[in-house]
């Protein structure tokens, strides 16, 4: 007995004890192997999903900075979007067009921009954005203020070219400004080389009551 205790106990037991620990090994062995198989699968389903997503984010890159420059270009300017990911930063280069071609410069910091110049970049950069947004209604809330009578025109001609290719979406402009841009951007837009007529109805006003006296 003395010589069992001192072994750990009789053959029988430490028998059952060797088979107990095999047993449990093979359960815990089998259980190790699933949860590597599946971290493996994982992993390289993540790093698929990052080359993927780093392709796309590539994609919509170049495709923003598209569609911004050729917004811009319908006034006239010059328009660059960069996009630092490892920074996170938006980097937007301006060439607005000045009258004498030789004051034409560069301009990254919009404070150096016009009112209208700023305000017109702002429609053009959230027209370039829109072409990846997949939600159904659009609005933008005085997208024309301080500019003037010409960049007020094109930048409604240029909303409402967007609303058109973009049939299937709603659209919300409010504006604080009289309602002849409207009128001159429908017009310039039936006249355009190539422009269907807008349908009847597709533009739809509603005239908001001055605010009651006190």
């Amino acid at each position: 007995m003395t010589m069992e205790k001192d072994a750990g106990g009789s053959k029988a037991e430490l028998e059952y004890q060797r088979d107990k620990a095999q047993t449990d090994y093979a359960r815990h062995d089998y259980s190790y192997r699933n949860m590597k198989n599946v971290y493996v699968i994982t992993k390289d389903a993540v790093a698929d999903r990052w080359q993927k997503f780093h392709r796309l984010f590539e994609d919509v890159k170049i495709m923003v900075s598209s569609k911004f420059m050729l917004y811009m270009r319908r006034r006239g300017h010059m328009g660059k979007v960069r996009i630092k990911d490892g920074e996170l930063k938006l980097l937007v280069k301006i060439n607005a067009r000045s009258v004498d071609a030789k004051q034409n410069k560069a301009v990254t910091d919009l404070k150096q921009l016009s009112g209208g110049e700023r305000s017109f970049t702002t429609v053009a950069f959230i027209l370039a954005l829109g072409e990846f947004t997949e939600n159904p209604f659009r609005a933008m809330d005085e997208f024309d203020v301080y500019m003037d009578a010409v960049n007020r025109r094109i930048a409604t001609q240029t909303l409402l070219e967007f609303a058109r290719e973009k049939s299937h979406l709603q659209f919300v402009f409010l504006t604080p400004q009289d309602l002849q841009a409207v009128e001159d951007a429908k017009r310039h837009l039936a006249a355009a080389r190539n422009s269907e007529p807008l349908l009847e109805g597709f533009v739809k006003v509603v005239q908001m009551r001055p605010a009651r006296p006190n």
